[in-house]
């Protein structure tokens, strides 16, 4: 059977972004990888992803995040067969039933358009309060002097 192709789209791009954050790390620990391991196992156990593609970038990420470093590769490895272990009884998230993804990044692409808005209206009123604020002073230096 083959998987849905929305799924393996959403696995293959949640792979890289779980594999590019753990690799940003700035103090990586190996619970922190057998955190990012456990929530790669889905993959695994839907067989979205081979075993070997999961192992070699987590590798690849602890060595520049400098996790490779500090525990040796046995550890690391028993870190992540770990996590995969228990990852592997996680269910897949439900894409199917959810929002098509072009739906869910038109919709972040409106909260970001939102945001956007917002911070435009609030540096108007900064701006707006800002110009008060220095004429009151300039009254009051005015006044004063």
């Amino acid at each position: 059977m083959e998987p849905d192709p929305r799924l393996l789209k959403f696995a293959k791009t949640e792979f890289k972004k779980a594999c590019q954050s753990f690799a940003r790390t700035r103090s990586p620990t190996a619970f922190v990888l057998e955190d990012v391991a456990r929530s790669l196992g889905w993959m695994l156990a839907q067989q979205l992803i081979p075993e070997s593609a999961i192992y070699e970038e987590l590798r690849q990420a602890c060595v520049q995040n400098h996790l490779a470093e500090i525990d040796s590769s046995t550890a690391i490895n028993a870190c992540i067969r770990r996590g995969l272990e228990q990852g592997r009884k996680l269910p897949p998230p439900n894409v199917a039933a959810s929002e098509n993804l072009t739906n869910i990044i038109n919709q972040r692409s409106a909260a970001v358009a939102c945001t956007l808005r917002w911070r435009a209206t609030r540096k108007d009123h900064y701006r707006d309060y800002m110009r008060a604020y220095m004429r009151w002073r300039r009254a009051k230096r005015r006044m004063a002097g």
